[in-house]
């Protein structure tokens, strides 16, 4: 056989055949489109952050509870807000993860939302808005290095950490973490401090910002990547662990790592008082509670533990830098206990996750039923 003739055929047909290749990835990118099969990503690689939420993009979330809408064109889930605060108003800026985002449920039901609600009945005249700033799996160092870039732009008045006991303080080291997932974090030396932004060097986040060109315009893309990531978590994903890590937070003797994630927390929430206070506002600490020191008090991967010491901890810190705390833990207690329902988990899984909409609206009601808090709003 002649090589010769063989290989100029194939140069001769080698364009039209990627030519093919292009079409018809074209006309399935149209076809998933239409059938709505898939979404561009709603989260993008972002260096300084690690994750940021595409402006703009559409959700769907379906792993617990169930919510579908789009975000602002500041990339958060709220309506549209402008940087520029409007004359005559006063503007509550909620930091915080998954809770405060609250993908499980609408966002009108969400605490940010009923919480504007609330306000709104119980100081009328005072034109107070609440911007919700939640993203999951945010840490107290994204929250901080998110308001210090972003959020001051909103010149709020009150800015609202919403604290969960359960993992934010895991969130701030990096050895209980890990660095397999995007996350910057703040390593404290006597009175310095610099952002650890490793993560920008893994080879997983180079990948990701090599491709996100291609994934932020194909949904055809973004699928197989989103179908690709959910089968190597399923395969990866280790068998049920007798305890979950996270309750290491309520021991009562914390080892080295345990501790530092402890004063690493109290270090952060001092910068980000700082910052705030530089910007001419002022900061409160809402408390989330987990849902071990909630419902779940016999359970065997808590027993003899100090299931308050985190919020001593915060409160301790809180004061002496004479933040206000709001702590959520007594009164979802007390509804458990009082009626037996769960405000937490969805389905199969309640009592344990994120809040369910019952969550949420136990959560707005009783900080705005809170006369200290409402003090607080109307001293704005």
């Amino acid at each position: 056989m002649d090589k010769k003739p063989f290989a100029k055929r194939v140069l001769q047909i080698a364009p039209l055949m990627i030519l093919s290749v292009f079409a018809a990835l074209a006309i399935l990118e149209v076809v998933v489109r239409l059938i709505e099969m898939g979404h561009l990503p709603e989260r993008r690689p972002d260096p300084l952050l690690g994750v940021r939420s595409v402006p703009n993009a559409v959700y769907e979330h379906i792993n617990e509870g169930y919510s579908r809408g789009r975000f602002n064109s500041h990339g958060l889930r709220d309506r549209e807000i402008p940087y520029e605060k409007p004359k005559d108003s006063k503007r509550v800026l909620i930091l915080g993860d998954s809770f405060m985002e609250a993908l499980q449920v609408s966002m009108d039901s969400s605490f940010p939302g009923r919480l504007q609600t609330l306000i709104g009945k119980a100081l009328p005249w005072h034109n107070i808005k609440v911007i919700n700033a939640g993203r999951g799996g945010m840490g107290t160092a994204e929250e901080y290095l998110w308001y210090v870039t972003e959020g001051v732009k909103y010149s709020p008045d009150l800015v609202l950490l919403a604290f969960y006991v359960g993992n934010d303080f895991r969130d701030n080291s990096k050895t209980l973490t890990g660095q397999a997932v995007f996350k910057p974090y703040i390593t404290f030396d006597a009175d310095t401090f610099w952002v650890d932004a490793s993560f920008t060097e893994s080879r997983s986040y180079k990948l990701k910002t090599l491709f996100w060109p291609l994934l932020s315009h194909s949904v055809l893309a973004a699928e197989t990547e989103r179908r690709i990531e959910t089968f190597r978590a399923g395969r990866e994903k280790p068998g049920p662990a007798p305890c979950p890590k996270d309750v290491g937070v309520f021991n009562i003797e914390q080892d080295s790592v345990w501790a530092n994630a402890y004063t690493v927390t109290g270090n952060i929430v001092a910068l980000l008082d700082e910052a705030v206070k530089r910007s001419s506002s002022a900061l409160c600490i809402m408390i989330i509670s987990d849902s071990y020191q909630v419902s779940d008090t016999e359970d065997d991967c808590v027993n003899g533990a100090d299931l308050r010491k985190p919020n001593d901890f915060l409160r301790e810190i809180a004061e002496a830098r004479g933040i206000p705390v709001f702590d959520l833990t007594d009164a979802f207690e007390q509804e458990y206990q009082r009626t037996g329902n769960y405000t937490y988990g969805f389905g199969e899984n309640l009592g344990k996750g994120r809040w369910n909409e019952s969550g949420h609206l136990l959560a707005a009601q009783t900080m705005a039923s809170n006369q200290a808090f409402i003090r607080l709003l109307r001293w704005l």
